[in-house]
């Protein structure tokens, strides 16, 4: 295996355990992270938990997906999304 190919390797395992271990948590419904979604306006702690959850999976489907096969679009957005939440 060569270098760039390695890189790439340890990259993408990098980003799939990121996006899996905080999807775990927004499926597990983190309070903290659910009190997040005040911020957007959503004041209901149940559509709230629904929201992180939905995001949750989509963040395992992601981390998965990114080990399969790296799609662009996939990796744009868990880009845009991973700036966005560390701005947070």
């Amino acid at each position: 295996m060569n270098n760039s190919k390695a890189a790439e390797w340890v990259l993408r395992i990098a980003v799939a355990g990121e996006f899996l271990g905080h999807g775990v948590f927004a499926l597990r419904g983190k309070k903290a992270w659910i009190e997040w979604f005040s911020v957007f306006g959503v004041s209901d702690a149940g559509i709230a938990a629904q929201l992180l959850f939905l995001v949750g999976a989509i963040d395992v489907v992601l981390a998965l997906l990114i080990l399969i096969r790296p799609v662009r679009i996939a990796l744009l957005w868990m880009t845009v999304w991973g700036f966005w939440t560390a701005l947070l």
